[in-house]
């Protein structure tokens, strides 16, 4: 089971919304995916858990408890006084969630901030791409479709094989996912909100997926395609085989993230 997330920002005293940190929640792990930090991001995730898991799945006992260790562990560092391997993953859990309130409120980033032509990175300034914990992210790829097994299965494709770090962000009006495969931790991983997977084949990314869309059948979906190596910015749109909800539902995640080319074409269709 997994532990409520947004409860135990909360209790944490973030301000946060279920729609802004799904935001955060996906563009952290993108960060994880490609920075080869995956195991990190999951020992995490495995940590909360397991605290969940001694309380009998009892949100409130074991985020009382995790809060209660958290501001123990932070009263400690800022004594100066040395930390355990399990204060220190609890502060690790204090960044992660400073990190998801910075994307939580820059939803646009992907969309306003950048530069597709010549595809300039949102998440970082470093310049040293060897330094894997801060190396720039690139959006290398932007598509905007409807949901199918088929385009599903070409994701799985792309991240199966592929050699080096690679993430996709899913979004749709209201949510966003994430999915990806790090280059020293070989399983594909998907993460939706409170849910973290690893994911074994196609039809379990496809269920995965179909789920967190909450089994809509005919969903417009924007997927963007990220590297830590820059290269012009491949854009992709469907426009066969459209009704008239298909096209406003296209039109709606356009606006919503930015794809510009896309807007033109499905403006003129309506």
């Amino acid at each position: 089971m997994a532990i409520d997330l947004l409860k135990l920002q909360n209790k944490l005293g973030y301000g946060v919304a279920a729609r802004g940190m799904c935001h955060g929640i996906a563009y952290m792990a993108i960060q994880a995916i490609i920075r080869d930090a995956l195991e990190t991001y999951i020992s995490r995730i495995r940590y909360l858990e397991e605290t969940l898991s001694q309380h009998n799945n009892n949100q409130d006992a074991a985020i009382n408890e995790i809060v209660e260790k958290i501001n123990v562990a932070y009263e400690k560092r800022k004594n100066k006084q040395n930390l355990d391997c399990d204060e220190i993953k609890l502060l690790d859990i204090l960044n992660w969630f400073d990190g998801v309130q910075i994307y939580q409120n820059h939803n646009k980033l992907l969309s306003g901030g950048q530069s597709y032509e010549n595809a300039t990175n949102f998440f970082s300034a470093n310049t040293n791409q060897n330094e894997k914990e801060n190396r720039k992210i690139f959006v290398i790829a932007k598509e905007l479709n409807i949901l199918t097994k088929e385009l599903i299965d070409d994701i799985f494709n792309k991240i199966d094989n592929s050699k080096e770090p690679i993430a996709f962000s899913l979004s749709a009006p209201g949510h966003i996912i994430s999915i990806g495969k790090s280059s020293n931790y070989k399983p594909i991983y998907l993460v939706n909100h409170n849910i973290h997977k690893h994911i074994l084949n196609k039809k379990s990314l496809y269920s995965e997926v179909f789920c967190a869309f909450k089994y809509s059948m005919r969903i417009a979906l924007s997927i963007f395609r990220y590297s830590y190596q820059e290269e012009n910015i491949s854009i992709k749109y469907v426009t066969n085989n459209l009704d008239k909800d298909d096209l406003c539902e296209l039109l709606c995640i356009a606006l919503q993230d930015g794809h510009a080319e896309a807007i033109k074409v499905y403006r003129g269709d309506i």
